[in-house]
């Protein structure tokens, strides 16, 4: 029977993608790239292929990743499938292994000699023997592994860390784990053949030579030129292991419907444009334009075709096929386009109170009648605006390994880590793995956009945090590391307008946890900025909540609305107390030009940090300052 651990399709995309280290009742595994873990072809035989489980988000695609398309990880019930069936494979990984009752450290391949002497003597055959030394070789595997900030990972060579340059011995299936205390340098390591020994601790912090393997794609023998980087020894769950680097974008209107999200397809697409090419008018004969289409759609893409109005999905398919204005190709560009679109339907809602369209059919939708206008106590009026249905497309483009000098200190303080893509390639195409799920969100701004403006215009002791910020946003954040920022080339979370919101979005998630029983980690935000003129910027953010359902998540936090007040009044509070004070409020933003900078003034865990699943900028561009600063001017 099969071995299977089952986990949700979000964690695939963001703990346990490929490249990451995944513990199972069988030890950890290292998770394999989809092209060899999903797309095997035992799996293909079953109809498994990327186009059949492909994600329709032309933004996504052609915005975000430049024409490489999505695919979505099926679940076993989705293809039929027994729940014991393993639909992705995985590799054991680290191959080395510690039996802690007989202190030694040995290689699977080799098992532990004591533990074979013990099965030998209970009578065990060989193939018995051999099987339970591998069972328990993978569950008892060493928790040290070595790891390069370019991606690779590998095995500890422990013969050459025993033996150094040494050729005088060739032993190197087993050694003696000899542990005389907590600490690693009270643990030695002894060659039982020359009595060579090291010590654990001196492996710890010493660099070594990089594997050069990313072992995800099952590459055992390392790269055909060898990584140049140092490798460092690290255990093999640490967090800077494996950071994934997560796209994330809403369908915002007017490509918002559940036809937009089929038709959109490029299979289904390229098919459209074809019947219309032999034949103009075939939209006009319903039952023959679905016979010529039906064998690109599934049996429920059929059925949600069927189900429209013909003259809503003649006027839907006819737009589809016209040449599109073209997409924003830079992630500032990307959110400055959905925040304008949050924009305008949260003065006119979606689908708008003239159209005929069913709001059963979008995946957006704003009842303009919900729409809220409150006043904080300072008088400044916020547009609250409760989005029923929103439809969210998370993609893994890659992760990185921060790895650097154990101890931290000058050597680790900006490890330049690079991305490992996780993408494969599929004849022409190129395919990202992705997750769509479907929620409720929030979305919050400025009733009057110029209310900010007033900011920019105040006496310069007035706004000293404010100036700051600004400086390094139009200094272009000299000094910084490109991976810190969502788009290297705008670097628009140093605008003092985006620190503001994103202080005032983790303010806001926090309060929303205290006042309606909503966890924390259960929201997420999305920060909106719009600065192609620096001193007139606007913004606003989204809170929202999803999950893989198609049904959402029922209405939680979109009820907050009616009592959004106190939710605001409970932030703002918030703001000026925590518990780290004054030691935190003394903490202030410092830009310094091509020297590595502080990305956060005053901020800790006791007042504004969030988890890291809700925070899409890892908790980075706070400052209470700025809110403080804002408020006591007005």
């Amino acid at each position: 029977m099969s071995k299977v651990q089952h986990i949700r399709r979000s964690q695939f995309i963001t703990t346990f993608g490929p490249g990451a280290i995944i513990e199972t009742t069988e030890g950890p595994r290292i998770v394999l790239r989809p092209d060899i873990g999903l797309f095997h072809e035992a799996n293909r035989r079953r109809g498994i292929t990327p186009d059949r489980l492909e994600i329709s988000h032309e933004r996504m695609s052609k915005g975000y990743l430049k024409g490489a398309r999505v695919f979505q990880l099926p679940s076993n019930a989705e293809l039929d499938l027994p729940s014991d069936y393993a639909l992705y494979l995985t590799d054991p990984f680290p191959r080395w292994s510690l039996c802690t009752k007989h202190g030694i450290l040995y290689h699977q391949n080799y098992g532990c000699p004591k533990c074979r002497e013990e099965l030998e003597k209970q009578g065990y055959s060989k193939e018995e023997i051999k099987r339970k030394l591998r069972e328990q070789g993978r569950k008892q595997a060493i928790r040290f592994i070595l790891a390069c900030p370019k991606g690779h990972i590998g095995d500890i060579n422990w013969a050459y860390e025993v033996h150094g340059n040494s050729s005088s011995c060739d032993h190197s299936e087993w050694f003696h784990w000899i542990r005389k205390g907590p600490a690693l340098s009270d643990v030695t390591i002894q060659c039982p053949k020359c009595k060579r020994k090291v010590n654990l601790g001196w492996i710890y912090t010493q660099p070594h030579r990089c594997p050069s393997t990313y072992l995800e794609r099952r590459d055992h023998r390392g790269d055909v030129a060898q990584c140049n980087e140092n490798a460092f020894v690290i255990q093999r769950q640490a967090s800077n292991l494996y950071v994934p680097e997560i796209i994330t974008l809403f369908t915002v209107p007017p490509k918002a419907t559940t036809l937009h999200k089929i038709l959109m397809r490029g299979e289904v697409r390229g098919s459209i444009k074809t019947a219309l090419k032999m034949d103009p008018e075939i939209l006009n004969d319903r039952e023959r334009f679905l016979h010529v289409i039906e064998d690109v759609l599934t049996a429920d893409e059929l059925a949600e075709l069927e189900s429209y109005d013909w003259e809503d999905a003649k006027s839907i398919m006819l737009e589809l096929i016209k040449e599109d204005k073209k997409i924003p190709e830079t992630p500032y560009g990307l959110f400055k386009e959905e925040f304008e679109s949050f924009v305008v339907a949260s003065k006119k809602g979606f689908p708008p109170l003239t159209s005929k369209l069913n709001p059963e059919k979008v995946l957006f939708y704003v009842n303009p009648n919900k729409i809220r206008k409150i006043s904080d106590e300072n008088g400044v009026y916020f547009r609250i605006v409760p989005v029923d249905k929103l439809h969210t497309v998370m993609v893994l483009k890659g992760y990185r390994r921060f790895i650097g000098k154990p101890g931290g200190g000058s050597d680790n303080s900006a490890i330049d880590a690079e991305l490992v893509s996780v993408a494969f390639r599929e004849g022409e195409d190129e395919w990202y793995p992705g997750v769509q799920l479907f929620g409720e969100g929030i979305f919050i701004t400025f009733d009057e956009e110029q209310q900010f403006w007033e900011y920019s215009k105040r006496n310069p002791q007035q706004k000293r945090y404010y100036d700051e910020w600004l400086r390094a946003f139009k200094l272009g954040g000299k000094g910084y590391r490109e991976h810190l920022f969502k788009d290297p080339s705008t670097k628009f979370e140093l605008h003092p307008m985006f620190v503001f919101w994103h202080t005032l979005a983790h303010l806001l998630i926090r309060a929303i946890s205290v006042d309606s029983g909503y966890s924390a980690a259960a929201i997420r935000e999305r920060v909106y900025v719009k600065v192609d003129d620096p001193s007139h910027p606007m913004g606003g953010i989204v809170l929202y909540t999803s999950q893989p359902s198609a049904d959402g998540t029922l209405g939680g936090l979109v009820s907050l609305v009616r009592k959004f007040e106190r939710i605001l009044k409970r932030a703002y509070d918030s703001l000026y107390s925590c518990s780290n004070d004054p030691l935190c409020l003394e903490q202030e933003f410092k830009f310094v030009p091509d020297k590595p900078s502080s990305v956060n003034g005053a901020s800790c865990y006791a007042c504004t940090l969030i988890s890291e699943t809700s925070c899409e900028h890892r908790n980075m561009w706070l400052d209470r300052h700025i809110l403080i600063e804002w408020m006591e001017g007005l």
